[in-house]
């Protein structure tokens, strides 16, 4: 029994792609690039003694100023805490639907107490 190995060659993938910023000096371009570099680099130079320009970084937002100082009290704040079981949420529900339907209003009290006794 003879075994058969064939290896190919997948696609590659990129994962990360950096382009390089540098050129070999027989690059067809390469005069052209040059010449390019040397305006910008000449640009660049004028612009250090100008006015409009920052070495630095710089916020152009400036927020509104307020005439006149003001002064307020904070308002005022208060804890509360409340807490609920399952056995309350299911006693408020039932009471409100008794509220809601008056023919049973008497048939089922809330627990813990008695029904209204009966006028004959």
């Amino acid at each position: 029994a003879t075994i058969e190995i064939c290896l190919e060659e997948t696609e590659t993938e990129t994962i990360l792609h950096v382009p390089g910023d540098a050129i070999p000096n027989d690059y067809k371009d390469f005069e052209a690039i040059k010449a390019r570099n040397a305006v910008y680099g000449r640009l660049v130079e004028g612009k250090k003694g100008s006015d409009n320009y920052a070495g630095r970084r710089a916020q152009t937002l400036n927020p509104g100023r307020k005439d006149k100082e003001a002064a307020a009290d904070p308002p005022a704040q208060r804890d509360a805490e409340a807490m609920a079981s399952a056995f309350d949420i299911f006693d408020a529900m039932q009471r409100e639907e008794e509220a809601d339907d008056p023919d049973e209003e008497h048939a089922h009290p809330p627990q813990g107490q008695q029904p209204p006794p009966q006028q004959r």
